[in-house]
């Protein structure tokens, strides 16, 4: 427990395993093996760890909450969400479990659902900052722009600092075309966390919109550097290129659409060769 503190996850999980191994009757040491593995990554043997840990403990709801976290690190947000509503049902009330909950609903599309369990979750803890700043953004995305804005807003009146908190924010003002509101908070973010890429690249769209081109361009390109895949900063590079006539490497870089989820048209497959709108 000591090593996994201080940030030794691999000394840890080697300290662990042969407490786990002669130990099976016992919680504790399986369930630090799983957070040690979780913490290398290791997140398909973590959830096998916790999977026999439920079957061992199944009315202990830490042991539903690690296999949760695992079975999020995994990818696996459906099943996530069981466990953290097993963990939730055995532990009613608990702010922490039902904000798990509404995070990993979210992650699977059910929207109602997991602003349902942010809303008990600030029922147990109305002054639970992560809670409105998550039900603030799963509000916007189902449309009530008023109620969002209210949490996340409410989530920085409680946790000033909270650098997510300015971020969902700044986001939220951004989508909506209050450039000049959102502009302060992606700033503290991108100041706090200056290899956020996804904050660079939307400062980048908000200095676009009020003119400021070469520190759009400079966030972007930071952006990209910081995370190569980042194809929506590419997108948005490019369309500033062309904006400023540097067609070649606009062009090029407005190839990048096609790996963007939420671009709205499918790339589609002809017998000719690609035109590459240089030849």
């Amino acid at each position: 427990l000591a090593l996994l503190k201080t940030g030794q996850a691999d000394a840890a999980a080697s300290a662990l395993l042969p407490a786990a191994n002669t130990a099976p009757h016992l919680l504790q040491p399986r369930l630090l093996l799983a957070r040690a593995l979780g913490a290398l990554g290791r997140w398909a043997e973590a959830r096998d760890i916790m999977n026999d840990v439920t079957t061992t403990f199944p009315s202990e709801p830490e042991a539903w909450l690690w296999r949760g976290h695992c079975e999020s690190g995994a990818g696996d947000f459906a099943a996530a969400a069981a466990s953290f509503a097993r963990a939730a049902e055995l532990k009613p009330g608990d702010p922490e479990l039902l904000n798990n909950l509404g995070v990993a609903l979210r992650a699977v599309g059910r929207f109602e659902e997991s602003a349902n369990a942010y809303r008990k979750a600030l029922s147990a803890a109305p002054d639970h900052a992560l809670s409105h700043a998550n039900l603030g953004n799963v509000l916007g995305l189902l449309d009530d722009v008023q109620a969002a804005e209210f949490h996340l807003r409410r989530a920085l009146v409680l946790a000033p600092d909270f650098v997510d908190g300015h971020y969902n924010l700044g986001a939220h003002l951004l989508r909506r075309d209050r450039v000049e509101e959102a502009l302060p908070h992606l700033r503290r973010v991108v100041a706090a966390q200056p290899e956020r890429d996804d904050a660079l690249t939307n400062l980048g769209v908000a200095l676009v919109a009020v003119g400021e081109y070469a520190e759009a361009e400079a966030c972007y390109r930071r952006a990209i550097q910081v995370n190569p895949g980042n194809g929506e900063a590419h997108y948005d590079l490019a369309w500033l290129l062309l904006l400023t006539g540097r067609w070649a490497e606009g062009w090029k870089e407005f190839e990048w659409r096609w790996g963007m989820p939420s671009f709205s048209s499918r790339r589609r497959t002809f017998t000719a060769p690609l035109w590459d709108g240089l030849t």
